[in-house]
């Protein structure tokens, strides 16, 4: 009888340290059964994202002194970049996360800032240059058209001379029997 009480205890602690992973594993999925509190921009609906863009750009139009919280331009460039921004823009986030590193070069966040900016980099100068590749492309196939039709014109005209060719010899073979016939 002593052995069944202690698996029911070994089970029933089982049951609890499972109930407690379960439960902790769930703590920070997008509706979790606990309270989650991760860091707020990651889970930004487009229009809160719209709007933290609006009201951070109006308050830097009111401080052209530059006498604005350093983290703003933090705050600032990390909706400009935002996965859920309906239009990003990437050269003006990596231009917030400058002036961040520049105002506040103590921060906290400054590896944060720094890795970012890096990625931000990469990704202005791999646009820069798709823009390049897509003008060149676009440059390319105006080209090409262009010498397809001239390759067409070549080709119409080489038929041409063929055919005239052709006429040329049944032309000279009709000399020809003219000129043994008259003999």
């Amino acid at each position: 009888m002593v052995h069944s009480g202690t698996m029911r205890a070994r089970g029933l602690l089982f049951f609890l340290a499972l109930l407690g992973m379960a439960l902790l594993t769930s703590a920070c999925m997008k509706k979790p059964l606990l309270l989650c509190h991760p860091h707020h921009f990651y889970v930004m609906e487009k229009e809160a994202i719209e709007m933290g863009i609006i009201r951070l750009e109006t308050t830097f139009d009111k401080h052209l002194d530059n006498s604005i919280n350093p983290e703003s331009y933090f705050q600032l460039a990390l909706l400009y970049a935002h996965y859920n921004n309906p239009e990003p823009n990437y050269p003006l986030s990596l231009n917030m996360f400058e002036k961040y590193l520049v105002f506040d070069p103590q921060s906290k966040e400054n590896d944060e800032a720094l890795y970012l900016k890096t990625l931000l980099q990469k990704l202005v100068e791999t646009d820069k240059e798709g823009a390049l590749f897509k003008n060149e492309t676009e440059i390319l196939k105006q080209k090409s058209e262009k010498l397809k039709e001239k390759n067409e014109k070549l080709v119409l005209e080489n038929q041409d001379l063929r055919d005239s060719i052709e006429k040329l010899k049944l032309l000279e073979l009709r000399l020809e029997e003219n000129r043994l016939n008259s003999k």
